[in-house]
C-alpha cells in the first residue's frame, strides 16, 4: 500500500504532462518533446511571480502558459503544417532548446524554493492501510482529477474539441468543411501550455524549482506513448503505471534503476501493443 501511496501524487504529476502531450497530438499529430522544459518555465514563473502575490501568480502563470502555447505554435508549428509529423517532432526538439535558453536567461538556471503555503504544509493521517500522506500530494491528486475531467469534457462536449479531432482525422477534408485548420491548432497548443502551466504551479509546492527538473519530461512522454497519443484516458492510466513501476523499482533495488523504468516498461507495452494501452490502431500509420 505504501508503494500505491508513494507513487500516486508522481504518477499524478506524469498523466498531467501525458494529457498536455495528448491535447496537442489530438489536433495536430505532433508529439512535443519541450513538455519538460515548458512545465520548468512556467514553474519558475510562478515562483518569481508569488513573490508579488498569490493571486497574481496563479493568474498570471495560467495567463502566460497559455500566451506561450499560442505564440509558439504561431511561430514554429503553422508554418509547416501539413509537412508531416517528423517535422513537427523535430521543432518541438528546437523548441525545448529554446526554452531552456528562456530559463537560463531569465532566471539563470538558478534552484528556486517552493511557495510556502500554510495549508498545504505538513502531513494528514489517513487512517488504514493509507496511513499518513502530504498534504501537498493530495493536492496534485485532487488537481490531476479536476483537469483530466475538464480536457474531457472540451474534448467531448465542446465544438474545439470535435473540431481538434476532425483536424487530426483528416486535415484537408475538415478544411473543406470550414474548419480553420489554423485556428484549432492555436487552440489546442495554447490549451496544453496552460495544462503545463498547472502541472508547474502545482509541482512547485512539492519540490524546489530548477532546471534539471526538467528531466520528468521524459516520464511524461513514456506515459502519452505508453497509454496511447490520442487518449486522455491512456494518458492517467500510463501515467499511474510508469510511477508505480518506478518506485517499486526504486524500493527493490536503487534509486539508480528507477532512470531504467521509463524506457523498460515503454519498450515492453509498444512490442506488445505498438500504438499504445487505448491508442488508436490508426495513429500508428501516422507516425
Amino acid at each position: 500500500m505504501r508503494t500505491i501511496v508513494t507513487a500516486l501524487p508522481i504518477g499524478a504529476l506524469y498523466s498531467l504532462l501525458a494529457a498536455s502531450i495528448v491535447v496537442i497530438y489530438r489536433a495536430t499529430r505532433v508529439i512535443n518533446f519541450a513538455v519538460g522544459e515548458s512545465v520548468v518555465l512556467l514553474a519558475y514563473v510562478f515562483v518569481a511571480l508569488y513573490a508579488v502575490s498569490a493571486p497574481v501568480a496563479f493568474v498570471g502563470t495560467l495567463l502566460i502558459g497559455l500566451a506561450v502555447g499560442i505564440v509558439l505554435y504561431w511561430a514554429f508549428i503553422r508554418p509547416t503544417t501539413g509537412e508531416g509529423p517528423v517535422v513537427g517532432v523535430l521543432i518541438t526538439v528546437g523548441i525545448s532548446i529554446i526554452l531552456r535558453s528562456a530559463i537560463t536567461w531569465a532566471f539563470g538556471g538558478n534552484i528556486k524554493l517552493s511557495p510556502k503555503i500554510d495549508e498545504l504544509i505538513g502531513m494528514v493521517d489517513l487512517g488504514g492501510p493509507v496511513g499518513v500522506v502530504r498534504k501537498v500530494d493530495i493536492l496534485l491528486i485532487v488537481v490531476m482529477i479536476v483537469t483530466l475531467m475538464a480536457l474531457g469534457l472540451i474534448f467531448t462536449k465542446t465544438k474545439l474539441g470535435r473540431q481538434m479531432r476532425a483536424v487530426a482525422e483528416r486535415p484537408l477534408l475538415a478544411a473543406q468543411r470550414r474548419v480553420n485548420v489554423q485556428s484549432v491548432g492555436l487552440w489546442a497548443w495554447g490549451l496544453a501550455f496552460l495544462v503545463a502551466s498547472i502541472a508547474g504551479i502545482t509541482n512547485s509546492f512539492r519540490v524546489s524549482v530548477s532546471l534539471p527538473l526538467a528531466a520528468i519530461g521524459i516520464g511524461g512522454i513514456s506515459a502519452a506513448l505508453i497509454g496511447g497519443l490520442d487518449s486522455l484516458r491512456g494518458a492517467v492510466v500510463g501515467g499511474l503505471l510508469l510511477a508505480f513501476v518506478e518506485v517499486l523499482a526504486v524500493q527493490t533495488f536503487n534509486p539508480r534503476a528507477a532512470q531504467a523504468v521509463p524506457a523498460v516498461v515503454l519498450l515492453t507495452v509498444l512490442t506488445i501493443r505498438p500504438w499504445g494501452l487505448f491508442g488508436t490502431e490508426e495513429d500508428l500509420e501516422r507516425l
